[in-house]
Formats: structure tokens, C-alpha cells, sequence
């Protein structure tokens, strides 16, 4: 009887020294990692996949940020994700006028 193939484990928690850098960068008041910290985690486990999309506007609260100004920030997580392997991405709304939604996803 052959073995079932081996299934990966996802990645779903931040490491201890990658949480306390993104808590240290929100204390120093980054707005890319206020956002990361608020709407993507959970303590230290990632809020993933495209059904916890979250809108621009709420991105926006949670940086602290005008609108206008949110997409740099956005930038900014999305490159320090991808440093560890995460991805934040990102697709237009339904409305217009909602703008783009994001999500984590790892991979």
C-alpha cells in the first residue's frame, strides 16, 4: 500500500522575533505595520485568504493614514511580507468608489 503524498503545512504564525519587529515598528509609528498588526493579524497568527479581504478605507484607519496616503503604506507591507514569504494582494471592489480590497495569503 503506497503512502498518501506528504502534505505541507502552511505557514500560518508569525516567528517571536518577526512579531516583535512588526510590534516595534507600530510602536515607532509605521503605518504599514499599524495596518499589518490591526487588520491582518490575530496575536500572532495571520488572518489569511481572500474571504478576509479588507477594503482600503479600513486599511486607511488602521494606519492612521488619510486615503489618499494609504496605498504607500500598503507598498510598504506588502515588501516586508514578501521578505517572509507572505504575499499581501490585492483586487479592485466591487464599487468603485470601495477601491481596492486586500488580503494575506503564504505561499
Amino acid at each position: 500500500m503506497a503512502l498518501p503524498p506528504l502534505e505541507r503545512e502552511v505557514l500560518d504564525y508569525l516567528s517571536p522575533r518577526e512579531y516583535e519587529d512588526l510590534v516595534r515598528a507600530g510602536r515607532d509609528g509605521e503605518p504599514w505595520a499599524r495596518l499589518l498588526l490591526e487588520e491582518f493579524l490575530d496575536g500572532t497568527r495571520l488572518v489569511l485568504g481572500i474571504d478576509s479581504a479588507v477594503p482600503e478605507e479600513r486599511l486607511a484607519a488602521a494606519a492612521r493614514l488619510p486615503r489618499a496616503e494609504t496605498r504607500a503604506a500598503i507598498a510598504q507591507a506588502a515588501r516586508w511580507c514578501l521578505e517572509r514569504g507572505l504575499h499581501l494582494l490585492g483586487f479592485p471592489g466591487d464599487d468603485p468608489a470601495e477601491g481596492w480590497r486586500h488580503f494575506m495569503a503564504v505561499g
